[in-house]
């Protein structure tokens, strides 16, 4: 992908983020798991077809080609493992419930404007 392309300025903030995400929670990812992940991913499906015009399976190759190019992830013994820096949540964070139905509802009143 040529530097500056089209294609390459969609990659920000897009896909790579969430296979960077899920690569680091396992540990890395074996090149075998990485196209069966991908395909069955909403967000991977949705992304190649209508951000990128691709089909999901072309869009795999293109993807990893992208990450690797950037030095946001990197091939060891088998497995793309993210290079990215990242700042995981503290402990506490993620030890709390924070399901939508348990989140506690803020009434603000708003003073009506005389009339």
């Amino acid at each position: 992908m040529k530097s500056g392309s089209k294609l390459q300025k969609k990659f920000h903030g897009m896909p790579a983020k969430e296979v960077l995400h899920y690569i680091k929670y396992k540990n890395g990812l074996l090149k075998e798991e990485i196209d069966k992940y991908l395909l069955n991913c909403g967000w991977f499906q949705d992304s190649s077809r209508y951000a990128f015009q691709l089909q999901p399976e072309e869009f795999i190759q293109v993807l990893l080609d992208e990450m690797i190019r950037s030095g946001a992830a990197n091939w060891h013994n088998n497995h793309l493992i993210a290079t990215a820096t990242s700042v995981e949540p503290q402990k506490e964070w993620m030890e709390k419930n924070i399901k939508p139905k348990d989140w506690q509802v803020k009434t603000f009143l708003y003073k009506e404007k005389s009339k």
